[in-house]
């Protein structure tokens, strides 16, 4: 980008140095042909004169299509880099987005992993108390242990 300034500021320097010069030569054709005095140099001198402004016409054209060529240009890149910023501000906002949602999840994750664990520390302690509870109760009965009979189903 800044090459492309450097290029546009030389080229505009250029142009307005050429433009200046052929004004100057203009005007120095103007102030010979109002002296009058000199009729055949003055002949000789406006020859001179136009021939050089004839050749710098192409110039000056040239260097006026590289200018408006060079602002184009330069519009063009000012016109993608604000689209790419424009694209880079979404993208920023869409992973900020996620970076939420994803920070979201897992504080979920966690906390489902911490009722996990509690969950589990709850059936260890009933399961305990159960195989307490049955012991007890084995301990008491100092018979043989009666299997229950399965229920017959009744006629309905």
């Amino acid at each position: 980008m800044a090459k492309l300034i450097k290029l546009l500021a030389v080229s505009a320097g250029s142009g307005f140095l050429l433009g200046a010069g052929i004004r100057a030569g203009a005007a120095m054709a103007g102030a010979v042909a109002n002296a009058g005095a000199f009729s055949g140099v003055l002949s000789g001198a406006k020859a001179a004169t136009d021939e050089p402004i004839a050749r710098s016409g192409p110039r000056e054209e040239a260097l006026e299509q590289r200018l408006s060529s060079l602002e184009q240009r330069l519009s063009q890149a000012a016109f993608f880099e604000q689209g790419s910023e424009a694209l880079e501000d979404r993208i920023n906002r869409k992973i900020t987005r996620l970076e939420t949602d994803l920070a979201g999840q897992m504080s979920a994750i966690t906390e489902l992993r911490e009722c996990s664990l509690r969950n589990e520390e709850t059936v260890r302690r009933l399961l305990a108390t159960l195989e307490r509870l049955i012991g007890s109760e084995l301990a008491r009965t100092p018979g043989p242990v009666r299997t229950p009979q399965p229920l017959e189903p009744s006629a309905v």
